[in-house]
């Protein structure tokens, strides 16, 4: 079955929905780091300060949209994803308490 299915993916589901994703990927982090360049005009930040805000939303937007809440999701985001794997690994929700906000702030975003 992967055999036809495969190729069929490759041949017709990439090309037209692969594409429009990547150029608005694209669009988005262009239109991202010229706000936020300009805005941190002389101001020096650490790098990974800079670019993992970006490529964050700009991900977000790509995938779901512009009107994506992806600002106001991405720190609790990161709070749920730091913390994922304690979870998986047993730890107690009582001792997670920033991954339960986190996830807790996500469901009232949606």
């Amino acid at each position: 079955m992967s055999g036809i299915l495969r190729p069929a993916v490759h041949r017709y589901l990439l090309p037209t929905g692969v594409t429009p994703l990547i150029e608005s990927y694209i669009t988005a982090v262009l239109d991202l780091l010229q706000k936020e360049g300009s805005r941190l005009e002389g101001v020096g930040i650490p790098l990974r300060g800079f670019v993992l805000p970006v490529v964050s939303q700009a991900s977000s937007y790509a995938f779901f949209g512009r009107s994506f809440p992806a600002v106001e999701l991405s720190e609790p985001f990161h709070a749920f994803c730091e913390n994922f794997y304690l979870l998986l690994a047993g730890v107690p929700r009582v001792f997670l308490r920033s991954y339960t906000n986190g996830l807790a702030t996500v469901h009232t975003l949606f």
